[in-house]
């Protein structure tokens, strides 16, 4: 995948990459490693910058999200633009109450009302729609069971030495040694103009 970046220099920059199997599963990183490398040219042997898990971290994805509960109908949660596909494990955390549901329990998300914007959850994968017709409360939290987001994170430190375009590619490694290039793309660095 080719992505571009703009940085300014100076500044702590934190960006997040999402990595999906073919059935867009969030992947199960678990015992991999990440590293990013910056070139200015393709053909330096030696990269610019290089981070490893020093600035790259593996997190579940996670959203803001809120429930719409009736009696009569499954429970429904609201995360716009989620990226959960069925069979997608999630947990939920709150700062309020989640009635019918258990925070840090894992749930399935279904097929049923799954939309860019929606989805519902099972106790079980495949399994039936939750029902809960009780209100909720608090500030509610949607994220994947799996950690397939990369973080990097460039501290401003390390930016502000930066300056012009550098080409760059982000690799996992698994346990066993393979690697896999999930994005690469064109870097630019720019001075802060406004002060």
């Amino acid at each position: 995948m080719i992505f571009r970046m703009q940085i300014p220099a100076g500044s702590t920059h934190t960006v997040d990459f999402g990595l999906q199997d073919s059935n867009g599963l969030f992947l199960d990183l678990a015992g991999y490693t990440s590293r990013m490398q910056m070139r200015r040219d393709a053909a330096q042997p030696t990269p610019d910058f290089s981070f490893t898990n020093d600035r790259l971290s593996f997190i579940p994805a996670s959203q803001q999200c809120r429930f719409v509960a009736a009696t009569s109908s499954p429970l429904t949660i609201h995360a716009d633009n989620h990226e959960f596909s069925a069979g997608e494990r999630v947990q939920f955390s709150t700062t309020g109450t989640l009635p019918g549901l258990t925070p840090g329990t894992t749930y399935y998300v279904i097929a049923q009302g799954l939309t860019p914007y929606a989805c519902q959850i099972s106790e079980t994968e495949g399994g039936a729609p939750i029902y809960s017709g009780v209100a909720m409360s608090g500030v509610h939290t949607v994220s994947t069971v799996n950690a397939g987001v990369v973080r990097l994170t460039i501290p401003a430190s390390v930016t502000a030495t930066m300056s012009g375009e550098y080409l760059y590619d982000l690799e996992i490694e698994s346990g066993g040694g393979e690697v896999t290039r999930v994005l690469e793309g064109l870097c630019s660095i720019s001075a802060e103009i406004t002060r």
